[in-house]
């Protein structure tokens, strides 16, 4: 369970937070070259390509936070289309934590400039319907489409969580297709329930 973490930021625990055989989308939607034709399914072939003891920072914490990151990608080839990013930051207390959680917005943590984060949607149009933040442990989350319709299909999705003394995001990532929510939020509930369970 989460509980009260130690004073420092030991790397042993940040990476205990890292999950190894997440519940990864089993296929996901390519768009055709024409607009008005469906997409097509196709199966992804999971392999974990990047893992935090051989990766270099990647500025996706603040400076007071340790980073650890974790990357899959499509037939295990680094850059392959899609992938899916696991970062856990952790920071010395739980009060460091919840600043640097409420001092980035949703938009800033994703990492980019997506198209949805236009500032022409506001944050509750990019949640997806079924999203209900009481549905994980986390003491602070959310979800949210960066690219594409939270409604329909989405090709950068978004989970951010307050665990203690740490945030953990989640980012689905393509530029050609995308999954729906259900495929994404299930990922999200497995990672919330194996990051609360590996918590001190």
């Amino acid at each position: 369970m989460v509980g009260p973490g130690a004073a420092s930021n030991h790397p042993a625990e940040a990476e205990r937070l890292l999950v190894s055989n997440p519940a990864l989308p089993a296929s996901w939607e390519v768009l055709a070259g024409s607009s008005g034709e469906q997409p097509e399914k196709q199966a992804i072939a999971w392999e974990m390509t990047v893992d935090s003891a051989d990766s270099p920072r990647s500025d996706q914490c603040d400076p007071n936070g340790l980073e650890r990151v974790r990357i899959w990608n499509d037939q295990g080839e680094r850059w392959r289309e899609p992938e899916v990013l696991q970062f856990v930051c952790t920071y010395s207390s739980p009060e460091e934590a919840r600043t640097s959680y409420s001092s980035v917005s949703a938009f800033e943590a994703a990492g980019e400039n997506y198209p949805n984060f236009d500032g022409q949607t506001p944050e509750a149009g990019l949640r997806p319907s079924r999203w209900d933040p009481r549905s994980v442990k986390a003491q602070d989350a959310e979800v949210m489409c960066a690219a594409g319709s939270p409604s329909g299909l989405c090709s950068v999705w978004m989970y951010r969580g307050l665990y203690d003394r740490h945030i953990v995001r989640l980012l689905f990532r393509s530029s050609s297709g995308g999954i729906r929510s259900d495929d994404f939020l299930q990922l999200v509930q497995d990672v919330d329930e194996k990051v609360n369970e590996a918590s001190p």
